[in-house]
């Protein structure tokens, strides 16, 4: 602030103990904070250290409500929804009355939720259409801020702007009670990638490939590449392909450049790892994708955790060779067992094929995940070396059949399949028929006395003293 000219008071002669009080009447020209300086001296003033003195003064508006940062910008994907926050403020040394604040979007915007202060302090405030949001607040101030938030979303990608206006009764500084908010709305280019998952065991010198998919959404995305590591000393990445793609391996990774990828799309990669050398603790093999305008990076990357070892023997065997039930009953299939040899087995898998005339009633494999009727699929984590897997399987037999049921294990690291299946016959009769119980007595009109069956002595001594007590009863009515 510059400094203005100075105001003379001719004091004239001052008696010993005399004191004068001058007083200084100014405006304020804008809001600010500055010092009001006084001097005073005479030409036989024996001491100069006491001859000034300042006063600080904040000159602000008397009321004053406004929208605070007026710099920032708000943006999100179309589609999502955007959240943005406005600093509202009262710098007045009198509270503004009948406080309105409302924000306005085009068309192509819509607000989601509006607040404005938290808890006690909180203004009402109101949706009046998906374009218009209104607050209010009775009074507000002085020297008070609170937090206008809103969430907003749209289809249409472009720059708009949030307009916003405040404004109070005696709000002394109109000036700052209109801001218009930059808002973008960018377009919804997404790639994410999947396929790894869980835990896989290589083996020393054996190469394993992994299927990978790569997915857009609802609109094109541009620049996309994928890229796998090497992982030497341990995995040698061989090769990374993608039908139509020219994908290039090098000294520390592999990658595919696809450029520009249509909306909706459904790509499958493949990548090729060798075993090269032992690696018994757990590492992560990760590959990953990116594009020049990516709006969910956390869909970008899948991964595995992976072991390197020698290869390893894996041997399934059933109980039994065979199992019987009627139709209606449960039958007990033949437990399962597989033994690992003395390599880690990797994520091995159990197949049994099941015939339509049974179902399933209940399975069992710890550690492992079981889906599927036709056929029952059981998959488990890495196997250790000489560790086992135990199926218990219950079918309901729902039909009268016979069929030779194949089981079989699998695991990318079992180096000898002639000992990985075995057969069960399974079979389902027909319930037996219950005989019904032979009718008693009845008898024909043949044979002595006037037919009938024969009835026991028992019975014949009962009913002859039943007659017996009716006749004496009819002879004692007749006295």
């Amino acid at each position: 602030m510059p400094v203005q000219s100075w105001p003379r008071c001719p004091l004239g002669a001052i008696a010993p103990g005399e004191s004068h009080v001058v007083t200084v009447r100014f405006n304020a020209i804008h809001v600010d904070t500055f010092s009001v300086s006084g001097y005073v001296y005479s030409n036989n003033d024996g001491y100069g250290g006491n001859n000034s003195a300042s006063v600080r003064v904040q000159a602000r508006y008397r009321r004053d409500v406004l929208f605070d940062h007026p710099g920032i910008a708000f943006s999100a994907v179309d589609g999502r929804e955007g959240q943005g926050t406005i600093y509202v403020t009262a710098r007045g040394f009198e509270a503004a009355t009948n406080v309105v604040a409302t924000l306005e979007v085009p068309a192509a915007v819509r607000f989601k939720s509006v607040s404005l202060g938290d808890g006690a302090s909180a203004w009402p405030c109101v949706m009046e259409t998906p374009q218009r949001l209104r607050c209010t607040k009775s009074a507000y101030g002085p020297s008070a801020f609170d937090y206008l938030r809103f969430g907003f979303e749209s289809d249409v990608p472009g720059n708009y702007a949030v307009h916003a206006v405040i404004h109070g009764d005696g709000d002394t500084n109109p000036a700052n009670d209109v801001v218009d908010f930059p808002l973008q709305i960018l377009p919804f280019e997404d790639v994410r990638i999947s396929g790894l998952s869980g835990g896989t065991s290589f083996s020393i010198g054996v190469s394993r490939e992994l299927q990978l998919t790569l997915n857009t959404d609802r609109r094109l995305v541009a620049g996309v590449v994928v890229r796998a590591p090497q992982l030497t000393p341990y995995l040698q990445l061989e090769s990374i392909s993608s039908p139509g793609v020219a994908c290039t391996v090098d000294g520390t990774r592999g990658e595919c450049n696809f450029g520009d990828i249509p909306a909706n799309s459904s790509i499958p990669i493949t990548v090729r790892y060798r075993g090269l050398q032992d690696k018994p603790g757990w590492s992560v093999l990760e590959v990953s994708a990116s594009a020049l305008h990516d709006a969910d990076p956390y869909n970008n990357y899948t991964h595995l955790d992976y072991v390197v070892g020698a290869s390893t023997d894996l041997a399934l065997a059933a109980r039994a060779n065979s199992a019987t039930g009627t139709v209606g009953s449960t039958l007990n299939f033949p437990q399962i067992t597989v033994i690992n040899g003395n390599g880690m087995a990797s994520s091995p898998m159990v197949e049994i094929s099941l015939p339509s005339f049974v179902s399933i009633a209940s399975v069992s494999a710890a550690n492992g995940m079981c889906s599927g009727s036709q056929p029952l699929r059981c998959d488990f984590p890495p196997l250790p070396p000489g560790g086992s897997i135990v199926i218990d399987l219950a079918l309901n037999a729902l039909s009268v059949g016979s069929q030779s049921i194949i089981v079989r294990v699998t695991s990318s690291s079992d180096n000898n399949a002639s000992n990985d299946s075995t057969a069960v016959n399974l079979i389902v009769n027909a319930a037996s028929a219950t005989p019904a119980n032979p009718p008693s007595g009845g008898g024909g009109g043949g044979g002595g006395g006037g037919g009938g069956g024969r009835i026991e002595w028992p019975v014949a001594v009962f009913v002859g003293l039943l007659v017996t007590r009716r006749q004496w009863r009819r002879a004692s009515r007749l006295d």
